[in-house]
């Protein structure tokens, strides 16, 4: 496999907690964690035991779909393509899944019951919030998943130009989260501590 970027890469060592959440000591891999990876590995159609592979995979799942264009020397230029059509659902959906197992795994319990709650209230919005994260990574979200989710969900932003810099979610950010926000995170905080 050919190298195309000299942009940093995972180690092949890291788990998939290390590549996504910030620098929180890692946690024993779980087997669906593991599962998801190698099921990344057989949709790039990329060398089962390669250690390049793993991290390709892990990257992907730190970053986003849009990071697959760093790789697109290292994929078969066919299945790069239909990775990358807009069309196509298969890697979205599996980055969705890892990346929705790694906030129930390494997140507070409380995003969970809230995460469930929207899922079941607003299915749509889910679904899109799950998707954009799926698209572009986790990177954007500042250092705090659970509020920046809570943010996406209160004022809807789910489009990828409102994620940008100058973004809908930046602004809302840079302004400090509304009360609203910050009692979401509470009440679910509350509910999580009285579920342990």
């Amino acid at each position: 496999m050919a190298t195309t970027d000299s942009t940093s890469r995972p180690s092949s060592a890291a788990s998939l907690q290390d590549i996504t959440l910030d620098d929180r000591p890692s946690a024993a891999m779980t087997p669906d964690g593991e599962q998801f990876i190698l099921q990344l590995i057989n949709l790039l159609e990329l060398d089962d035991d390669s250690s390049e592979a793993r991290s390709i995979a892990l990257d992907l799942i730190a970053q986003g779909r849009q990071r697959l264009t760093h790789y697109s020397g290292d994929i078969v230029e066919d299945t790069y393509k239909t990775l990358m059509s807009n069309d196509h659902d298969d890697l979205l959906t599996l980055l969705g899944k890892a990346i929705r197992h790694e906030w129930t795994t390494r997140e507070p319990a409380w995003l969970d019951l809230f995460l469930n709650e929207k899922k079941v209230k607003e299915p749509e919005i889910y679904e899109r919030i799950i998707n954009l994260v799926a698209e572009h990574g986790c990177t954007w979200m500042r250092g705090c998943r659970p509020l920046a989710l809570v943010i996406l969900f209160q004022y809807k932003v789910f489009e990828s130009f409102d994620i940008q810099t100058n973004g809908k979610f930046g602004e809302i950010w840079c302004k400090r989260p509304s009360d609203a926000a910050l009692k979401i995170c509470q009440h679910f905080r509350g509910q999580a501590d009285c579920c342990s």
